[in-house]
């Protein structure tokens, strides 16, 4: 018998009795007796579902003992079995911006549905944890508890805000017999600002910083902290390195295109709202689409290779898509999207759209960069040339010898002859074993979530990958002390 089975022949010898238990506390179970056993005034006919023990109460102190506890969720016996109530029907009014048991002298009880993780409530409310659907107004609320939830299982799991949805409905009646309020469309607007306020957050703009104004394109995305970056992690006297050294402070970037991140196209009544335009990850979508728009009839990137992937990716259909995937600059070492590093593709990987996030990824960037693209050995043969009729944010001081491009090395094998040489990672000075292949890799995340991510509209797809790219960096980052800290014993020697 296999290990992992013992503990469950077990569990068989045992399974009447599991099975007898699960039956008795849907009844009465221990409280038999009818006195409330708090006040013994009257009958004990409610318990609660999320506090342990399932004591029965009357109404009066199942009431009161729930004061701080408004949306937990309340069944009351009605001679044969457990109904599910409400803490709103038993009375229960919440005053928000009082303490507690406080009554308000001039405020009037509304109704007001409340969404947690276990399910729909309604609750007669009067400062508390909920995050309000509107600003002026609000008839719905989403706790804070269920945001963090639905947040993690959406990053981790690709648990979609419609199922999610949909899964609370059933947690309120899995019979689907009650008509609950239909809340979805303002889940999908409160989340979109969860993430918003996340990404302040972890952009260090909160404590009175958070204003758009003076923010800098690209400032709310978590950089990688082992590249390098002049005045910050970098001696000095970086730049007097010595030429057979140099390679230390190489910049290594690696560039693909996705074509599963799609996104379809959408008609809409009402303008797009877009609440952190260039902030992050995505490059600002006015100034980007207006440099496309430049080139409508741009020619699309040939390529020697052999490989089916690329030479397939140009010609797929892209009827009805706004989008038809995104291309994406990250950090080939460490394998983390750079700030402005992603933009949307239209049709095909154009030059129009590298070039522009190319640029973006490395704007201000003032070190020798080597340039993984599994197509490099086409793309940065006139790069320079055509950089000059770029848009001038976009132009960059590096000189031509300090961009070194190479192939990544699971896509060369499909070149011919030529590239093998010039353009291999294995031939290089400071390439170590870096195989080039680090933008691959960071789209494991992302394929995850492309089916529900498609289906989004314009903003709130960006918003989502952005959201999506901060978490993958955001992981990556708390596991590079263990790697790093070897290197921090001989790093002074440099």
């Amino acid at each position: 018998m296999h290990i992992q089975d013992a503990p469950l022949q077990t569990w068989l010898e045992f399974r009447a009795g599991y099975l007898n238990e699960n039956i008795r506390l849907e009844g009465r179970a221990d409280y038999t007796q009818d006195a409330c056993p708090q006040c013994e005034a009257f009958a004990a006919e409610y318990r609660c579902v999320d506090c342990h023990g399932g004591e029965l109460l009357c109404q009066a102190c199942m009431k009161d003992s729930h004061a701080a506890l408004p949306l937990h969720i309340v069944q009351q016996w009605n001679g044969a079995f457990f109904q599910r109530t409400s803490l709103c029907e038993l009375g229960l009014v919440v005053q928000l911006g009082h303490p507690l048991r406080q009554l308000c002298p001039t405020s009037v009880a509304r109704d007001v549905t409340i969404i947690h993780v276990n399910g729909v409530h309604r609750i007669k409310c009067l400062r508390a944890s909920w995050w309000p659907s509107t600003v002026f107004e609000p008839e719905t609320c989403f706790t804070f508890a269920l945001l963090r939830n639905f947040h993690t299982l959406n990053l981790q799991g690709n648990i979609t805000a419609f199922d999610y949805y949909r899964s609370l409905e059933g947690q309120t009646d899995g019979w689907r017999l009650t008509k609950l309020p239909d809340r979805l469309p303002a889940f999908m607007n409160v989340i979109r600002e969860w993430r918003n306020i996340k990404m302040f957050k972890r952009g260090g703009r909160a404590h009175g910083a958070g204003e758009r104004a003076g923010m800098a394109e690209g400032s709310l995305s978590v950089p990688c902290h082992a590249c390098p970056h002049p005045g910050k992690n970098l001696r000095s006297n970086w730049e007097g390195v010595s030429a057979d050294r140099a390679f230390i402070y190489y910049l290594f970037t690696s560039m693909d295109c996705n074509f599963r991140l799609k996104g379809r196209l959408r008609q809409s009544k009402s303008a797009e709202v877009c609440l952190s335009p260039g902030l992050s990850y995505f490059v600002e979508c006015r100034k980007y689409m207006g440099h496309i728009k430049n080139f409508v009839d741009g020619s699309e990137i040939d390529s020697c290779s052999n490989f089916k992937a690329i030479n397939l990716a140009n010609v797929r259909k892209n009827k009805h898509l706004n989008s038809t995937g995104v291309v994406a600059v990250t950090c080939a070492q460490h394998e983390l999207f750079r700030a402005n590093g992603l933009g949307d593709l239209q049709r095909g990987e154009r030059y129009c759209n590298v070039d522009y996030v190319f640029l973006s990824a490395i704007a201000g960037t003032m070190l020798v960069i080597m340039a993984t693209y599994d197509i490099a050995c086409v793309y940065f043969k006139n790069f320079f040339r055509w950089m000059s009729g770029l848009p001038d944010h976009l132009q960059t001081r590096i000189p031509e010898f300090a961009i070194i491009p190479k192939v990544n090395k699971a896509h060369l094998v499909g070149h011919g002859p030529a590239c093998q040489g010039p353009f291999s990672l294995n031939f290089t000075t400071g390439a170590g074993h870096l195989d080039g292949e680090g933008c691959e890799r960071c789209w494991s995340t992302l394929n995850k979530a492309a089916p529900s991510i498609k289906e989004m509209g314009q903003s709130a797809r960006r918003e989502a990958i952005d959201d999506f790219c901060g978490y993958t960096n955001w992981k990556k980052i708390l596991n590079l002390g263990m790697p790093l800290l070897p290197f921090s014993f001989f790093a002074s020697d440099y």
